[in-house]
């Protein structure tokens, strides 16, 4: 008899921590291990939809960005360079334990848009067959931590100022930065024989080709995404998606409203499974529950998600720490 897949409680709604925000951060690994009592890890890329839920009633129209960290090789490098520096921090311990550890230790990262670290977060919402209630009870989400060489507990942020005076965060993007021009030679200039040497003059190319493509197409210090690598910066966030409920002539006019109306965002790629999102008017706190996140179906505990890097804390392989 073929086993049926993993049960899993992929749909979430959601409701606001905080009152009159406008803006928010979705954290899908603990939104999942709450709803389904099971670790999902943070340092995955999840494939997940929002869906708009409560029936609301503008009267202008309602629209919800929606932003992730970018999908990319740059992004994907500052996670794992950080977890490699996290992971050299417990070589100590993991000795000290014959490489033991407690069963839902996790590499995580705190999300940070604009300086701000847990500014709004969303926690499941509920129906009890009477009202909605949101259920923060048991939301215990610790973020990861080092000792830096003063003796002070640092954390690590996806974005925002850092911090190193004291208890502080590192910025993963900034730092990721840093590394990579911190290992670039300073003289890149050609020591032997130039390409086309000896080709005659007066090619229009030649001038292309020896100098002006010594440099890549992009801003070298991948300021794109955090600012500049020799100061604190926010980090730049991608558009993933649009929600929207139109209005016409009036609150009452059916046929235009569903026209402009989108509730379904299409599938993201939300590395970390963090989501970002702004609207413009204020997210109902507790009581309500005006979207929901859907994790889509696949072969991680039931979801679809990859793995960023491998979580094994001795640096084996992936399914030794699940």
């Amino acid at each position: 008899m073929k086993l049926a897949q993993m049960p899993t409680q992929r749909v979430i709604a959601c409701s606001a921590g905080e009152a009159s925000q406008t803006a928010g951060v979705v954290e899908v690994a603990p939104l999942l291990s709450q709803m389904n009592s099971r670790l999902y890890r943070q340092g995955m890329v999840y494939d997940v939809q929002v869906a708009l839920t409560e029936p609301i009633s503008p009267t202008v129209p309602y629209q919800l960005n929606i932003y992730t960290l970018p999908n990319n090789w740059f992004t994907h490098g500052a996670i794992k360079e950080a977890f490699s520096r996290w992971r050299s921090s417990l070589q100590d311990e993991l000795v000290a334990t014959g490489g033991k550890h407690s069963k839902w230790l996790d590499f995580t990262i705190q999300p940070d848009a604009d300086g701000s670290p847990g500014s709004n977060v969303f926690y499941p919402n509920f129906w009890d067959g009477n009202s909605h209630t949101a259920v923060s009870t048991g939301y215990k989400q610790g973020y990861s931590e080092v000792t830096d060489s003063d003796g002070d507990v640092m954390k690590f942020n996806t974005g925002g100022a850092e911090d190193k005076s004291g208890a502080g965060v590192y910025n993963v993007m900034l730092e990721f930065a840093r590394h990579i021009m911190s290992r670039r030679a300073d003289d890149t200039a050609e020591s032997g024989p130039q390409a086309y040497e000896g080709l005659q003059a007066g090619l229009d190319e030649m001038d292309h080709i020896l100098e002006d493509g010594d440099t890549p197409p992009w801003d070298q210090d991948y300021g794109m995404w955090h600012g500049a690598a020799d100061a604190d910066s926010d980090t730049r966030l991608v558009w993933a998606d649009t929600l929207v409920i139109g209005i016409g002539n009036d609150s009452d006019d059916t046929a235009a409203r569903t026209a402009a109306t989108r509730l379904v965002s299409r599938t993201i790629q939300a590395p970390l499974g963090l989501l970002f999102l702004e609207a413009n008017a204020a997210f109902a706190q507790s009581s309500d529950s005006e979207f929901a996140v859907i994790a889509k179906p696949g072969k991680y505990k039931g979801v679809s998600a990859a793995p960023i890097f491998h979580h094994d804390l001795l640096g084996a392989t992936a399914k030794s720490l699940r």
